[in-house]
């Protein structure tokens, strides 16, 4: 297993940790997301209120609640994580 390291960006308000996941671990995610299904997020402000444009926000997203992945990821990237 390679080491992994947090990289800094942004004056360090922002990290990166380039393979964090591998390509299977990445596939896997996005099987599970897609079996779940996606949503149309709500129209927003950009986070500076709700707006009814329909056009103002164009992604979708789905929730996963599974506290053993959360455990999972959380075990990898906490040796990372600044103190």
């Amino acid at each position: 297993m390679a080491l992994l390291q947090r990289e800094q960006i942004d004056e360090e308000r922002i990290s990166v940790i380039p393979k964090f996941l591998s390509a299977i671990e990445c596939q896997q995610l996005i099987e599970r997301a897609e079996k779940s299904g996606f949503k149309t997020s709500p129209p927003s402000g950009g986070g500076h209120g709700r707006t009814h444009r329909e056009d103002a926000r164009t992604n979708e997203y789905t929730v996963i609640t599974d506290q053993s992945l959360a455990d999972k990821l959380f075990q990898k990237v906490s040796p990372l994580l600044p103190q």
